[in-house]
């Protein structure tokens, strides 16, 4: 594996950004899992993208040294001008690089120039290239990484070929995986993002278990399915990009964190929500589970989620845990039932459970970013986002309803 090679967390979801004490506890946590990286990068921070080149105030430097002192592990910036920077703008250039050499003094040394979710035409991939060459010269020792505007594409095109010409050596790429939201991601794509970058490995910026935009009735609660036990092997380093909820993040940050160190994210997890004790709610937020149970074990599985809680992340939550009681409620009532009196009535109670805000059990309709990149760096939406019928309650009501007819 690459010596650069690093693993962790970059706070990189659109939302409310995390508190200061959520940051250092998350850290912490994840670092008992074997993470040793986090990375600053909230995109609804407006100095960190919209308002980029105005300096922080003392009391957000002062944060910045707190962290770095009680993370547990290496604390990095990330900065997002694309939206408005001119590039070759003398300016500009001084703004950007003002900017990182404050976070340098309070104590950061690893920074991250990101120009992705912008407009830029394939054209744009040596400028890119040569920006962050300045950047890194202008930092001196600080080490950098990069997210590119193209951050999916697994084949050369005219945005990557520019980049690969003109990123220093030093300097690792990012990427997503195939599409922005990637369920899975094999060592193969990453051989093909390395030969798209002239033979550069990637590091990988996980969108797992973020739930920003237009996912955010799901908290994505189950382990890091879908990453090839080979495929860390080929990248330069992994940073996991957690829920707007950070606590609620801390169970699948585990799993991803012992998928780098042993190529499998069960392990990781089990222990998780074993010791945070959030071992029947995390399972109800994981789609699979509850599929997989039946007879007295599905019973009994509804029964402990009717009355479970999260220990910890009751505020955070509370929407869910009671979602979570609504339906296995419903499924238990409709399990029970004697009479088709009883039956007709649990029938009527589960019509009324959707919640388009809350989603539990797998989902019922759901939408999330699964977009690939074209050569002109554009989007397209891929199958995968469009995700529907996966609901474990609605499966057993009608089920059960089916064979009673």
């Amino acid at each position: 594996m690459n010596p650069r090679s690093f693993v962790g967390i970059i706070e990189g979801f659109y939302g409310t950004p995390w508190t200061w004490d959520d940051r250092i506890a998350t850290c912490r946590f994840a670092q008992r899992f074997g993470a040793d990286s986090y990375m600053y990068a909230p995109k609804s921070d407006p100095m960190h993208r919209d308002r980029w080149r105005e300096p922080y105030e003392r009391a957000d430097l002062d944060g910045f040294a707190r962290l770095l002192a009680d993370a547990n592990v290496r604390v990095g910036y990330a900065i997002s001008p694309g939206l408005s920077i001119r590039i070759d703008d003398p300016d500009d250039r001084s703004a950007l690089v003002a900017k990182c050499r404050a976070l340098r003094d309070v104590g950061i040394e690893w920074f991250c120039l990101a120009l992705d979710d912008i407009h830029a035409g394939p054209d744009m991939g040596r400028q890119h290239g040569e920006l962050c060459a300045y950047l890194l010269d202008a930092l001196g020792v600080a080490s950098l990484l990069l997210v590119p505007t193209d951050y999916t594409s697994i084949r050369s095109n005219p945005y990557l070929d520019g980049l690969a010409a003109s990123v220093p050596e030093g300097v690792d790429i990012g990427w997503t995986g195939p599409t922005v939201v990637a369920d899975h991601i094999t060592a193969e794509q990453a051989s093909g993002r390395a030969a798209a970058l002239g033979g550069r490995r990637p590091w990988l910026w996980d969108n797992y278990p973020v739930n920003d935009g237009i996912m955010t009735e799901r908290l994505f609660m189950g382990p890091r399915r879908g990453l090839d036990p080979e495929l860390a092997n080929d990248l330069t380093g992994y940073l996991a990009n957690p829920m707007v909820q950070a606590r609620a993040s801390w169970v699948a940050l585990a799993s991803a964190m012992t998928w780098w160190q042993s190529g499998t994210a069960d392990e990781g997890w089990q222990r998780a929500i074993s010791e945070l004790g959030w071992d029947v709610f995390a399972r109800c937020c994981d789609e699979t589970h509850l599929a997989s149970l039946t007879g007295d074990a599905r019973r009994a599985f509804l029964v402990a989620a009717s009355e479970c809680g999260a220990p910890g992340i009751d505020d955070d939550a509370q929407r869910w845990i009671r979602q979570v009681h609504r339906e296995a409620k419903v499924a238990l009532a409709y399990l029970d039932a004697e009479t088709i009196e009883a039956q007709l009535f649990a029938v009527a109670q589960w019509t009324r459970l959707p919640d388009p805000a809350v989603s539990v059990f797998g989902p019922r309709r759901s939408f999330r970013p699964v977009l690939g990149q074209r050569d002109d760096v554009g989007f397209e939406l891929k199958p995968e986002a469009i995700d529907y019928d996966r609901n474990a309650i609605d499966a057993l009501v009608l089920g059960q309803a089916r064979q009673s007819i």
